[in-house]
């Protein structure tokens, strides 16, 4: 899922410090993916074992520099592109746009 720029909603992620200690933090590289890089070091290039809590633990409200409108969603994907390719991992937009596909998909068929 990766390579279609998908990842697990940075809010619920949670991680140990000597994680952060090890492989880095944040890369101020990117104004708005830092968290998709981040994600992408720790659970793809790493293979830092993840497990999913079926219950909610954060609640967010739409704002921010990520939604605020179609041009942040174009810079974003360039941007996933961006840390893809620096990480050597092949994807392309028309890819990462199938991404929000998947999000339909999560929307109309929601986990109770």
């Amino acid at each position: 899922m990766f390579r279609f720029a998908a990842m697990v909603p940075h809010p619920s992620f949670y991680v140990r410090r000597e994680c952060f200690e090890r492989l880095g933090g944040y890369s101020l590289d990117y104004r708005i993916c830092a968290d998709f890089e981040l994600e992408l070091r720790y659970l793809y290039l790493a293979k830092l074992k993840a497990a999913y809590l079926p219950e909610c633990v954060v609640v967010m409200r739409m704002g921010g520099a990520s939604t605020a409108g179609w041009r942040s969603n174009v810079e974003i994907n360039r941007e996933d592109l961006r840390a893809l390719r620096a990480h050597g991992i092949w994807s392309c937009l028309p890819l990462i746009y199938l991404k929000y596909l998947f999000k339909i998909w999560g929307f109309v068929f929601k986990r109770k």
